[in-house]
C-alpha cells in the first residue's frame, strides 16, 4: 500500500504544503545512500506527497523515536525477480535473525524478517547505542530494491518498522519505532 497515493494536497492545509515544499529542498542535501533507504524509485524527482511523508519520518528521527540497526552483506540486492539469489546473499550474512525473501515485484513487501536480538540498535538523532526490548521476536516487512516512502511509512504505522535493502547498497537497514505513530491505517 502506498500511503502517498492517499495524501491529497488539495485538502492539505497551507502549513503542510509549505512543510512538503521545504522538505523537498532539504532532502537534496541528504547523501544519496541515506535517501535510498527511505525512497528509491525509477521515477526520479520527489512529489510533494513524497516530501510530506519524508518530513513526518524526519520528525520521528529528530524526536528520538527511530531505532536503527545495520548489517553489512556481501553485495547489494539483485532484481526483485531474482528471489533465490537475494535469499542466498541474505543467508550468507550469518546475522542474528531469520530471513525470508519470498515475494517479488509488485507485492506490498518482499518478505519478512524475524528479529531475534534486541541489542545493537542506535537511536537517532544522538546515534547512541541502545537495546530495544520490543525488537525481540518481532517480524518486520522486508523491502528490496526500489521502494516508495509511502510504502515504508505504511510499514512504520502498521508494523512499527521495516527492513530495507536498497539497490547499490551492501547493507541491510532495520528501522524500528520506539513508540507507535498514533495514527490508524
Amino acid at each position: 500500500m502506498n500511503v502517498a497515493e492517499h495524501v491529497d494536497l488539495d485538502s492539505m492545509d497551507p502549513q503542510a504544503t509549505l512543510l512538503a515544499l521545504g522538505m523537498r529542498k532539504f532532502v537534496k542535501q541528504w547523501p544519496s545512500k541515506f535517501l535510498a533507504v527511505l525512497h528509491q524509485t525509477f521515477r526520479g524527482a520527489l512529489t510533494l506527497e513524497d516530501a510530506y511523508l519524508l518530513a513526518l519520518v524526519w520528525h520521528e528521527l529528530q524526536q528520538g523515536n527511530v531505532f536503527v540497526k545495520r548489517f553489512r552483506l556481501q553485495s547489494g540486492p539483485n532484481s526483485d525477480s531474482e528471489i533465490k539469489l537475494n535469499r542466498a546473499v541474505l543467508q550468507a550474512a550469518r546475522i542474528d535473525f531469520q530471513l525470508t525473501c519470498e515475494k517479488g515485484r509488485g507485492a506490498d513487501d518482499d518478505g519478512w524478517v524475524r528479529l531475534r536480538e534486541p541489542r545493537g540498535f542506535i537511536v537517532a538523532p544522538s546515534w547512541e547505542p541502545c537495546s530495544l526490548p520490543q525488537a525481540a521476536n518481532r517480524y518486520l516487512p522486508l523491502e528490496v530494491g526500489d521502494t516508495h516512502i509511502g510504502n515504508l511509512y505504511f510499514h512504520l504505522v502498521r508494523n512499527q518498522g521495516f527492513v530495507r535493502w536498497p539497490y547499490g547498497d551492501s547493507c541491510l537497514h532495520i528501522w524500528m519505532l520506539g513508540e507507535p505513530l498514533g495514527i490508524g491505517l
